[in-house]
């Protein structure tokens, strides 16, 4: 997911808010000949997953990126001081994009990231300004 930035390959630019997929057994060569910074999740795919996928983020509101039976990535909003909780069967991971969340024991800012064991549900509160997540439902061995 590019946050900031133009990521490059030889397939095309995606500028902020593109999330990109490049699953096992596809190649690139990346580049940011204007510089950029990307969140990247390695080798975490299924075995027989081979969608390619770019896709442009919405600037507002919740919105489903990928999801097949393994796992499921989306963006979340949350409106300010809303309290959420999110049942986590498989495993859960999170960035947090804008904004904070707060919870029993922990404060999340722009680009803070967190993963859960399956089973632990996550529960927090937005801040005062909201906030805007993405989300990732997988078991954590997903690709290994």
């Amino acid at each position: 997911m590019v946050i900031e930035g133009v990521f490059e390959d030889e397939n095309g630019r995606y500028p902020t808010g593109t999330y990109v997929r490049n699953p096992p057994g596809s190649g690139h060569t990346p580049g940011a000949s204007e510089g950029c910074m990307i969140f990247v999740r390695l080798r975490q795919f299924h075995v027989d997953d081979r969608k390619q996928l770019v896709t442009r983020i919405n600037v507002q509101g919740d919105q489903l990126l990928f999801e097949n039976p393994h796992e499921k990535v989306w963006i979340q909003s949350v409106q300010s001081n809303l309290r959420i909780k999110i049942l986590n069967p498989r495993g859960l991971e999170l960035l947090v994009l804008d904004g904070t969340l707060v919870g029993e024991d922990f404060l999340l800012q722009p680009l803070s990231w967190m993963r859960l064991p399956s089973g632990m549900t996550f529960e927090a509160e937005a801040g005062v300004d909201g906030a805007r997540l993405w989300l990732k439902d997988a078991a954590p061995t997903l690709g290994f």
